[in-house]
């Protein structure tokens, strides 16, 4: 019995002997030829990696195409750190939490950030200059004939680095957040057009910036209270027969509200319509003349105000 049983072992160690030997046999007849390459040995790093760096390799058919390339994938990967390094240390504003499903989260985090690269502050100056140690090697295929190179590229990210570089995300983070904090309360005391254009533009780039469906949601739900302001928007005015004036202001929810549009001015009767806006903004006058209106018929003004959503129309009826 013990006889039978060494002679499978010896059996299962043959086996694995034989199948070592052909994947290293595989590995050996390459479908490539290596025609050229930056040095004549090929640099350890490259299987043993150094503590703080990350290894990218890039193949492109040359080496300027590879070098623009491997800075994008470099960016890319420190974002991917920094997104796991926040996961692992810190809790975030939104009410979502990491641990809920953070594979997601991340991969959220890592592409959304990708695209507004440009305004995080921890990606200013990526580039191959600043890398550790570069290799390429200009290979051939066996079998088509096309050439390419590829090129490895060790970039140093100590520890303390990705670090400060979490600390510098999660500062201008909690800026974003707090400003969309800010128009969400600032919805309340709105008074002008400018305003609330300006607001519509701020949370267009917040919904752009963030890369949570929490604070996304949110931007977009403030911005749709900033469009709905125009709908409640409403035209008044005195009629002053006496002076030939109308004076007029817009009010929202009852508050006097600037709206900066020209009064487009139209009459059954009157002529010389002209409107003039208070030094404040939020009045307007118009002026006008009757010479052609009879006391008999019904006599009117129309003035109409062009908002975000649509016109403000009113007819004030004059003796």
């Amino acid at each position: 019995m013990k006889a039978s049983l060494n002679y499978r072992s010896v059996i299962r160690v043959l086996a694995i002997i034989a199948v070592m030997i052909i994947a290293g046999s595989l590995s050996a007849d390459a479908a490539y030829k290596i025609i050229e390459k930056s040095t004549k040995k090929v640099p350890a790093w490259l299987y043993n990696q150094p503590t703080g760096t990350f290894l990218v390799e890039i193949e492109r058919p040359a080496l300027g195409e590879a070098q623009s390339a491997a800075e994008t994938e470099i960016a890319r990967r420190i974002i991917s750190a920094v997104a796991t390094n926040i996961s692992h240390s810190t809790r975030h504003d939104a009410s979502e939490k990491w641990s809920d499903n953070a594979h997601n989260y991340l991969e959220s985090f890592t592409t959304s950030t990708e695209t507004n690269s440009a305004r995080l502050p921890f990606l200013k100056g990526i580039s191959i200059s600043k890398a550790q140690a570069t290799y390429w090697e200009k290979r051939e295929d066996k079998d088509t004939k096309r050439r390419s190179v590829v090129l490895s590229v060790l970039y140093p990210l100590p520890a303390a680095e990705l670090n400060e570089m979490t600390a510098a995300f999660e500062a201008a983070d909690n800026e974003k957040s707090q400003e969309l904090k800010q128009l969400g309360e600032d919805i309340d005391n709105v008074s002008s057009s400018d305003q609330i254009n300006n607001a519509l533009l701020r949370l267009k780039a917040l919904e752009e910036y963030f890369f949570d469906s929490v604070r996304k949601s949110e931007a977009k739900a403030i911005a749709a209270r900033y469009k709905e302001c125009f709908k409640a928007l409403a035209l008044e005015g005195n009629i002053e027969s006496e002076k030939n004036r109308i004076v007029c202001q817009v009010t929202l929810n009852g508050h006097p509200f600037r709206l900066t549009a020209a009064p487009e001015l139209s009459s059954n009767c009157a002529s010389h319509l002209e409107s003039s806006y208070s030094a404040d903004g939020y009045s307007f006058i118009i002026t006008y003349s009757d010479e052609d209106c009879l006391d008999t018929e019904e006599n009117w003004i129309e003035v109409s105000l062009r908002t975000k959503t649509g016109k403000l129309r009113k007819k004030f009826f004059f003796q």
